[in-house]
């Protein structure tokens, strides 16, 4: 937990110092939900601001972590942060955030709108370090579409009986110029978890592609 909370910690400040929006998301959340580490964490993933990344970067640097551009699909990418002795940091979507959704650009007239009453900001806290995160009920939403990722199941069971299954109607959508495609995101989300779980079996990383919903 100790070292949970000090990546957070300089995550955050950073954060603050460049006035960026952002939202912590995947494993973190149910640690902070819970108060206590359901299984081993690997890293922390963060939706953050794109028209704040220069900053980010040169601020996180000068607390001494490397910045390393990580898994390519055109447009769409993932930086991750390394530090000795902290977890590894992701921009696991570099995002504009808008009046009534977060946008990426993924290339090739693609687009991915994600509402923001899905991520709407909720303060959490691990140790003495506070921090804002998307709903747990988001959390719980996105781990539905991607079953096979591992560590999955130690997620469902830390969270059986503790949250609502509640019902959401399209919080992510693809777009194509501007042009919405139904079932779009269902569809993606699918083929992005039964190939993730061959990779997974064959020895490589689970994430191919790094939208991490």
């Amino acid at each position: 937990m100790k070292t949970i909370e000090a990546t957070l910690k300089e995550l955050v400040a950073v954060a603050k110092k460049c006035r960026a929006d952002y939202r912590v998301v995947g494993s973190v959340l149910i640690v902070a939900f819970l108060k206590a580490k359901h299984r081993r964490i690997k890293d922390i993933d963060v939706f953050i601001d794109k028209t704040r990344l220069d900053c980010l970067v040169e601020e996180l640097k000068k607390k001494g972590y490397q910045a390393q551009e990580g898994r390519k699909f055109n447009k769409l990418y993932v930086l991750s942060f390394t530090k000795p002795n902290r977890l590894p940091i992701n921009f696991a979507l570099l995002g504009e955030f808008k009046q009534d959704y977060c946008e990426q650009d993924v290339g090739w007239g693609f687009n991915v709108r994600i509402n923001n009453e899905f991520i709407k900001p909720i303060n959490y806290k691990v140790g003495a370090t506070k921090f804002i995160g998307m709903p747990i009920s988001s959390q719980y939403f996105t781990m539905k579409n991607s079953v096979f990722k591992p560590g999955r199941k130690e997620d469902f069971k830390a969270l059986s009986g503790k949250i609502k299954d509640e019902a959401v109607n399209n919080p992510i959508k693809i777009y194509y110029k501007n042009c919405y495609l139904p079932g779009m995101y269902k569809l993606y989300s699918k083929y992005k978890d039964i190939s993730g779980k061959m990779r997974h079996l064959l020895g490589f990383n689970y994430e191919q592609f790094p939208i991490v919903f």
